[in-house]
C-alpha cells in the first residue's frame, strides 16, 4: 500500500491536503519550497514501513514526490504532476515582480505499507483519503504588478498492489475514476473496465456481483453468506456453500444401497460378498501364507510372519528343511581293461556330508568333486552316500555305479 499526500503550489499559501490509508498511515501535503515540513502541519510521513518527508522545490521548479509524481517546471509547465508533485514558480517575466518569491512549492510526504495474511484479514473494513493539491494562486502586490500565477500541486494518491494477481488497484476520491493509474474526473463517465460498476457517485468501482449462496453486504462492502436455509427432512445444511445436501442413507435390515436408494438384498451376493440374515456383508479373508524370498507372508495382511534362516528356505508359505538333491552322479568309463582306471564326478546339494567309495579301495569326500579312480584289476562297485541335513525328515541319498573289466580270450 503506497499512500501520497497531496503538493503545495510555489507561492505556499495553501499546503497540499493530507491523504491517509484505514487511520493508520498518513502522508501530509507539501508546505511551501522554502519550508518543506512544517511540525505538526505539512510535509510529514508516518505509520508505513516506509515514511519519506517532502522534497523541497528547487529554484523556481516545484518538488518531485518521493516514488510519485514530477514537480512543475518553470515557466511553461507549472503545474505538480499526480501524485504529489509541487507546483513551479510564477510565470510573470517583471524581473521586479521576483524579488522575494519563494521557491517552488514542495511535494507532498510519501508513505507505504506492506501487509502479510496475519497483518490484515482479508474483509477486513478499511478506510481512507485522498488529499487534493493545493490550487494555483493569484496575486497583486502593492505596486500593482500584473497577475503573477503560481502553479498547483499534484493531486495525492493511494495505491494498492498485490501479489496474487499481479494487479495494481488505485482509490480514486468521490468524482473521479482510475485512467492508466491516474485519478481523472468522472463526469463523462458512461462505462466502466470489466470487473467495475457505476456507483451513485459516478465512481468505477468493483463489481458488487457475488457467488449462489452468497450476497453483497454494503455495510460489509464484500460478499456474504445467505442465511441458512431450511432444510426438507431427509437434507441437511452444507455451510460452506450454503445448499441442501441430501443426508448420508443407512438401509434397514433386509436392504442394500445402490444408486443412493435402499432395495431388497438380493437372494445371491456380489462377489466379495457373503449373506449374513438378509444382508450381504463383505466376506471375511481366509488365512494364508506364501513365500516373498525366504519370507513367509500372511496373505490377508500382507505381514511378515516368519524368517526362515538357514539351513531352512520357504517353500509353499512355510519353514523347511529341504531334502537331498543329487545334481549329477557319473562315473565313466563303466568298462576298462585290466589295471586301467576311470573318472568319477558328483554334485549334490542339501546334504550335510557325501562319502564316495569305491570297492578297489578308493574313497573320498565333499559335496561336490571330480576324480580319477586308482587301478582296476575286477569288477569294482563305486558308491555315493549323503546324509541329509539335520531338521530334515528325507532319508539320505545313495547312488552306485558298477565298472567292469574287458574280458580277454585265450586260444587253446
Amino acid at each position: 500500500m503506497e499512500v501520497w499526500g497531496g503538493g503545495s503550489n510555489a507561492y505556499g499559501n495553501n499546503p497540499g491536503e493530507i491523504s491517509n490509508w484505514n487511520s493508520r498511515v498518513y502522508a501530509y501535503g507539501g508546505c511551501d519550497g522554502n519550508r518543506p515540513t512544517l511540525a505538526g502541519g505539512c510535509g510529514f510521513a508516518t505509520g508505513g514501513d516506509i515514511n519519506v518527508n517532502s522534497n523541497v522545490g528547487i529554484g523556481r521548479n516545484g518538488g518531485a514526490a518521493p516514488s510519485g509524481g514530477a514537480g512543475g517546471i518553470w515557466p511553461n509547465d507549472l503545474n505538480g504532476k499526480a501524485p504529489g508533485g509541487g507546483g513551479a514558480g510564477y510565470n510573470n517575466p517583471d524581473p521586479e515582480a521576483q524579488t522575494g518569491v519563494p521557491e517552488g512549492g514542495a511535494s507532498g510526504a510519501y508513505a507505504a505499507i506492506t501487509y502479510t495474511p496475519s497483518r490484515l484479514e482479508p474483509g477486513s473494513d478499511v478506510t481512507y483519503r485522498v488529499g487534493a493539491g493545493a490550487p494555483d494562486s493569484s496575486w497583486r502586490d502593492a505596486r500593482t504588478y500584473p497577475n503573477v500565477r503560481y502553479g498547483a500541486g499534484g493531486d495525492g494518491a493511494i495505491k494498492l498492489t498485490w501479489t496474487a494477481t499481479s494487479q495494481t488497484l488505485s482509490l480514486c476520491d468521490a468524482g473521479y475514476v482510475l485512467q492508466d493509474g491516474r485519478c481523472v474526473s468522472s463526469a463523462s463517465c458512461t462505462t466502466c473496465p470489466a470487473g467495475q460498476t457505476l456507483n451513485a457517485q459516478n465512481q468505477c468501482v468493483p463489481d458488487t456481483t457475488c457467488s449462489a449462496g452468497f450476497h453483497f453486504d454494503t455495510t460489509a462492502n464484500r460478499c456474504v453468506i445467505n442465511p441458512p436455509a431450511v432444510c426438507a427432512a431427509g437434507y441437511h445444511l452444507n455451510t460452506a456453500t450454503n445448499q441442501c445436501v441430501p443426508d448420508a442413507i443407512v438401509c434397514p435390515t433386509g436392504f442394500i444401497l445402490q444408486g443412493g436408494l435402499c432395495v431388497a438384498a438380493p437372494t445371491a451376493c456380489p462377489v466379495g460378498q457373503h449373506k449374513v440374515g438378509t444382508q450381504c456383508v463383505a466376506d471375511t479373508c481366509v488365512t494364508s501364507y506364501s513365500c516373498s524370498g525366504n519370507n513367509v507372508i500372511n496373505n490377508c495382511t500382507g505381514a511378515v510372519v516368519d524368517a526362515c534362516l538357514a539351513p531352512s528356505i520357504c517353500s509353499s508359505g512355510a519353514c523347511t528343511v529341504p531334502a537331498p538333491k543329487v545334481i549329477s552322479w557319473q562315473v565313466a568309463p563303466i568298462l576298462v581293461k585290466q589295471s586301467k582306471t576311470t573318472n568319477v564326478s558328483w554334485n549334490v546339494e542339501h546334504v550335510s556330508s557325501c562319502t564316495i567309495s569305491g570297492t578297489n579301495g578308493d574313497s573320498w569326500t565333499g559335496l561336490i568333486g571330480t576324480k580319477v579312480s586308482g587301478a582296476i584289476n575286477a569288477q569294482t562297485v563305486f558308491t555315493l552316500n549323503c546324509a541329509a541335513l539335520a531338521g530334515s525328515s528325507a532319508p539320505n541319498v545313495t547312488r552306485t555305479t558298477t565298472v567292469n573289466i574287458v574280458p580277454t580270450f585265450i586260444e587253446n
